[in-house]
């Protein structure tokens, strides 16, 4: 056990890894250890996504060296986010960041790299596959060796976690016949039967480190090293410092081709000492592996290097005594030399060289597809269209490159080509351009609560007065930081900042501490400057899956004369700069000379890049730069990553030699309507409207745009998602929204502000939130008699807010997605809009809007039917229908007679949602315990925060096998308690259609089926908002008093987006009252509650055996008393869930769906999550009709051409 340092000792240490299973299964081995040695500490695991992981197109020499895998985890170790990172050894870069050190080395698996043949195949060796024989490796050092002894093998990247791999060689279309994999990766995964043959040296030599893990910490961390201490094995650690000093000296990585084989044999005379460690080390000793005492052992090394083509190779060995991990060492860089010596180095400097040149190539190659597609592969025909049609092409090279190309490769992130606004007056571009930057900063703010924003130095800051007397920017909220400074002091005349506060920053309320500059004690060290410059960049943008690069919501520029922007001038080195964030210059063209930049991946992964360029003294050069970008000065280079843009205002006298098309500036963005300041007088002038003044209003404002915009082509790829509610009560249509926008849609969300949005909605560049305005907050309060009164007022506001939204808000949308219901006004305005607009609609149908009219009307009355004529009249025509059941599509299609695509879409949870860990659990009831009530607290048993929680408690190592519960795996020393309550959770929207006195009728049997013994306590939490849920409460709270409950409580909740999940896979058991106003559609509430594989109990009704199958993976009831009998058996045994786990058996497993027809009735009841059941079912129709499109356009392009000919 550590000791403590004092006081101030940590108890809590926060593990990080990257994300993969491997490094999760290798995070938790080094995380149990510590929990075992130290019961007195908190070890919490963070996994992250690195670069290595998102990049999977290319092979890995191409991409760099070790770094790709561990620069973002030691970003978050430096900024104290994390406390220490478990590492595969042979990733980490043998010279680690200044601050960092390796821990502990753990005890070592089998280092061997080996063989795994196709499935089905027969082959026991290399020596026994075919000449021809396709070999998957990533590495080239393995490439490079096996070539050495196997020349007639062919040898293909393959990229991905180890379950990816094993998918492609067992793909029977694939072409691997085998791959070559680390043997120690694939036996911790519990994938050791696929291992045909262990390769063993000389034949290929593992990477340096290969098998073992390392732990990196801070180097002031003197508290994670006393914990970590204990776990070093000394022969690993010896081994693996000898075989990193080698590769070290060899300056290698993942990218070259470096192997080593050691080994640490006993010294001669080590046996007694050997034997008399034995004897004297007692039972409860530590782990003989890694607390025997060092040593002297006899060590060999062998090192190698070998071209890529195999026609060069050297290698070394050494073998000597060593008696200290610096001796090993010692003899691994001693290796190096004589390696280098014999030839080594020049074999690695011609890789390094191929290896630049290819990069080069490659990017010169993307460069040129994006501004001359003259291939395009089609998704379902897989042809290229001939050379000869090419003209085609060149005639709108870069519209049909977005329109046709972009279908055909969902994960293409071509750039997109620039939009240039001119103004014929710099007033005009003034306003203009503050417009534009109000927008970004708009949507920003509204998914992030911050808006980022870089300054460059030149005429730009003059151009931003335009902002200084808007009254409506949020100031604090702005972020600001310059592109390029020339290291001079803040007040210097060159300096950016100055010229910015003169003109700009000085006349507006940001806060200074939002404001970042260099740091002008390194004004003489250009080098210092850029890293000081490029931590201040990574402690604010690089956070948890965050990308490689800093993503900014906007980067301003300028162009010098010669086309430089930044301080990025035409032929300089740094054009090349692929790596850094942040770059020094010392030899400016330009004085002064010193100054620091940011490089092109940096301006290439903003969301939006505008450019500022003005004045005759452009005028010859910005043709050069938007009509000729193939000349690569540094201007033309700025093409941020798809969904990025980049943009030009210019004026007139800038632009008039440019050919480039010029897009008339227009403000996308309306402000939305508020109807709060219509007053009573207002209000009262609506609700006087009759029918035909409602028409005419709606026809005016359909007349007024048509006036003033014209029916102008939709955007491609462009999509409305329409909730006339509270989007984030919708989740359904927030997965919609999700999936759309990943699959690079330009995806505007329209609908009702409210609760909290899903993380990826907030964060997704290519999404835009467009908030309706809501009616006035007393329509809503008003008593249930006076509905029918209200409603025309009601509806009067949401159709103009929603039309002024769909018409002047957004760009023309290629398809509008919305919601049913609501009915009523919205398909009306919908289909009005499409009809305006040339948009293709899709609706997705939840469930019959009249329907739920009805529950509150009655279903004879007057205005339930005028609202199912309404619905089937507008709800008949469509581009794609979506339904949540085949019920509700069978029954539509076939009494509705509709029109287009119909697609059952069952509902589906999100890929997170999963059965919760006991840490999950524990963090989740402690961060509740302060907002429960005395008398719930009282009646859950006592708990201490933060060691214990009501359901959850902290073990010691000792004890955690003996306390092994079979539904909740251990993976650390957290426990479910054996006196927790049983755990009932329901979510319910507190409508009439889901009868919560159900669920009340079984509280009060269940209480007193308790009190004769034989059940456990029983909470019941109930999440979710509506208009019944205080009127439901009220009844809880008397029962509870009248009836003297001792056994059961009751408590409503309302939880943020990320505490859901965890506690629907907390939970025990699950209840549904859900009850369908049509019996056509399905509670989404089961759905999530599957997703967290929590078994559950439904109220019965037409078609819920779409979803739930009675007695497989959860139980139908249809009165109190059955709801009763189910709950009291399924707990009988608690806390033993044996009846709990066999429900919840059905619901483990998770099919990923390739096509559609491919289902069975059987694969329909498993479980995939929505990711994979939307891209099976609706992504498949959306590619297919945009290819369609495209295809149409280029036609039509092709007929033109032709016939002008």
């Amino acid at each position: 056990m550590s000791s403590e340092t004092g006081p101030t000792a940590r108890t809590k240490f926060i593990i990080g890894s990257r994300a993969s299973k491997l490094a999760q299964i290798q995070t938790e081995i080094v995380r149990d250890s510590l929990v075992a040695l130290h019961p007195d500490k908190v070890f919490e695991l963070l996994y992250m996504t690195t670069e290595g992981d998102k990049n999977q197109s290319q092979a890995l020499y191409l991409l760099g060296g070790k770094a790709l895998w561990t620069k973002e985890l030691e970003i978050s170790l430096f900024d104290r986010q994390i406390d220490m990172i478990v590492h595969c050894l042979k990733d980490v870069p043998t010279l680690l960041p200044e601050g960092g050190e390796i821990g502990a080395i753990l005890k070592r698996e089998d280092p061997r790299d080996c063989l795994v043949t196709k499935e089905g195949l027969s082959y026991k060796s290399l020596e026994e596959l075919p000449d021809g024989s396709v070999l998957g490796t990533s590495s080239v050092r393995r490439v490079a060796q096996l070539k050495k002894s196997f020349p007639k093998l062919v040898f293909n990247d393959v990229r991905g976690n180890l379950n990816t791999r094993l998918k492609k060689l067992d793909d029977p279309e694939g072409p691997f016949t085998a791959l070559i994999l680390a043997r120690a990766g694939l036996e911790r995964l519990g994938l050791g039967s696929r291992i045909t043959c262990s390769i063993e040296a000389p034949t290929l030599l593992y990477a340096a480190g290969q098998g073992a893990l390392g732990v990196e910490i801070r180097s002031d961390d003197s508290e994670a090293r006393e914990l970590l201490a204990p776990l070093e094995d000394w022969r690993t650690a010896w081994s693996c410092r000898a075989e990193r000093a080698c590769l070290r000296v060899l300056e290698g990585g993942c990218s070259v081709p470096v192997g080593v084989n050691s080994m640490l044999e006993e010294h001669e005379d080590d046996a007694a000492e050997k034997s008399e460690a034995v004897a004297e080390s007692s039972s409860g000793a530590q782990a003989e592996g890694s607390k025997s005492a060092p040593r002297p052992a006899k060590l060999t090394l062998t090192g190698t290097v070998t071209s890529l083509d195999a026609s060069k190779h050297v290698h070394h060995t050494i073998t000597t005594v060593v008696a200290s991990a610096q001796e090993a060492e010692e003899v691994g860089k001693n290796v190096a030399k004589a390696l280098i010596a014999n030839g080594a180095k020049d074999i690695l400097d011609e890789i390094n060289r191929e290896r630049e040149s290819r990069v080069q190539r490659e990017r010169q190659q993307d460069a040129e597809r994006a501004l001359r597609p003259e291939e395009v592969e089609t998704d379902d025909l897989k042809r290229k269209v001939p050379a000869a049609q090419a003209t085609v092409f060149t005639v709108v090279a870069s519209a049909v490159f977005v329109v046709f190309q972009a279908p055909m490769m969902p994960n293409s992130h071509a750039p997109q080509p620039p939009i240039v606004h001119s103004f014929n007056a710099s007033t005009a571009l003034i306003d203009s351009l503050a417009e534009f930057i109000i927008k970004a900063q708009t949507e920003a703010i509204e998914k992030r609560n911050k808006f980022t924003v870089a300054l460059s130095g030149g005429s730009l800051p003059k151009m931003l007065k335009g902002l200084i007397s808007r009254r409506d920017i949020p100031w604090d909220k702005w972020y600001v930081y310059f592109s390029d400074e020339r290291l001079v002091p803040l007040d210097h005349e060159d300096s950016n900042y100055a010229l910015c506060k003169k003109e700009f920053l000085s006349h507006v309320p940001i806060p200074d501490a939002n404001i970042h500059t260099i740091d002008v004690k390194l004004l003489d060290d250009a080098e210092e400057a850029a890293d000081s410059y490029e931590k201040i960049l990574i402690r604010e943008f690089a956070q948890k899956d965050s990308a490689r690069f800093p993503v900014f919501d906007l980067i301003l520029l300028g162009m010098g004369p010669d086309g430089h922007t930044c301080s990025l001038f035409p032929g300089h080195e740094l054009l090349n700069e692929l790596d850094r964030w942040v770059a020094p210059i010392e030899d400016s063209p330009k004085p002064p000379s010193r100054r620091i930049t940011f490089t092109f991946p940096v301006l290439n992964h903003a969301a939006k890049v505008a450019f500022v360029a003005t004045g005759e003294g452009k005028k010859n050069m910005l043709p050069r730069i938007l009509d000729h970008p193939e000349e690569g000065l540094p201007c033309s280079r700025v093409r941020p990553l798809s969904p990025g843009q980049v943009y030009w205002f210019v004026d007139d006298a800038a632009s008039s030699l440019v050919q480039h098309t010029k897009t008339p500036f227009k403000l996308f963005r309306a402000p939305p309507l508020d109807f709060h300041t219509l007053g009573a007088a207002g209000l009262a002038l609506m609700y006087s409207f009759s029918s035909i003044d409602f028409v005419a209003l709606i026809t005016a404002l359909s007349f007024v745009w048509l006036v003033f915009h014209g029916k102008r082509l939709p955007i491609r790829r462009t999509i409305a998602v329409v909730v006339l509610g509270d989007v984030g009560r919708s989740p359904r249509m927030m997965y919609h929204a999700q999936s759309l926008a990943e699959n690079h849609f330009s995806t505007y969300l329209i609908g009702y502000s409210g609760s909290t949005l899903i993380k990826a909605l907030r964060e997704l560049p290519n999404l835009t939130m467009l908030p309706l305005t809501p009616p006035p907050r007393f329509i809503g309060s008003l008593p249930r008699q006076l509905f029918i009164l209200a409603a025309p007022v009601k509806l009067a506001i949401q159709a103009i807010s929603l039309l002024w939204t769909l018409l002047f808000r957004m760009p023309t949308p290629e398809y509008i997605l919305v919601q049913n219901p609501p009915s009523i006004p919205t398909l009306v305005l919908v289909q009005l809009v499409c009809w305006l607009r040339g948009c293709k609609l899709i609706i997705d149908w939840h469930n019959l809007g009249y329907s739920i009219l009805a529950l509150r009307l009655g279903e004879k009355h007057r205005l339930v039917k005028l609202a199912k004529r309404i619905e089937r009249t507008f709800g008949k025509r469509a581009f794609l229908h979506l339904f949540v059941t085949d019920a509700m599509k069978k029954k539509l299609v076939q009494e509705w007679n509709l029109e287009g695509q119909t697609l059952t879409l069952h509902d589906r949870p999100p890929s997170h949602f999963r059965r919760s860990t006991p840490v999950e659990t524990h963090d989740l009831f402690n961060r509740l315990h302060s907002s429960l009530s005395p008398s719930i607290r009282s009646f859950l048993p006592p708990s201490h925060p933060p060691s214990t929680s009501p359901f959850t408690k902290t073990v010691s190592s000792t004890s955690i096998m003996s306390g092994f519960d079979p539904v909740f795996p251990v993976t650390s020393g957290i426990m479910l308690r054996e006196d927790r309550p049983a755990l009932v959770v329901s979510s319910t929207s507190w409508t009439p259609d889901e009868d919560f006195s159900l669920f009340l009728e079984m509280l009060k049997k269940y209480e007193l089926r308790a009190k004769a013994g034989g059940l456990p306590k029983l909470l019941a939490l109930i999440t979710g908002k509506g208009p019944l849920r205080d009127h439901y409460m009220q009844k809880v709270a008397q029962l509870e008093r009248a009836d003297k409950w001792e056994w059961v409580r009751c408590i409503s909740i309302w939880l943020e987006p990320e505490d859901y999940p965890v506690l629907l896979g907390s939970a025990d058991l699950g209840v549904s009252l859900h009850s369908s106003s049509s019996g056509l559609d399905l509670p989404m509430k089961v759905v999530d509650m599957f997703g967290c594989s929590l078994p559950v109990c439904a109220l019965d009704f037409e078609c819920l055996d779409e979803l739930v199958k009675d007695g497989v993976n959860g139980l139908a009831f249809k009165t109190a008393d059955e709801l009763t009998d189910q709950v009291t058996k399924l707990l009988s045994d608690f806390p033993d869930t044996n009846q709990l786990d066999i429900l919840r058996q059905a619901l483990q497993k998770r099919t990923r769906i390739s096509t559609p027809s491919s289902l069975s009735e059987d694969d329909r009841s498993q479980w995939n999550d929505w990711t994979d059941n939307w891209n099976a079912f609706v992504r498949p129709v959306l590619l297919h009709d945009l290819t369609h499109t495209a295809r149409h356009a280029l036609n039509t392009l092709s007929e033109r051409n032709n016939s002008s000919k």
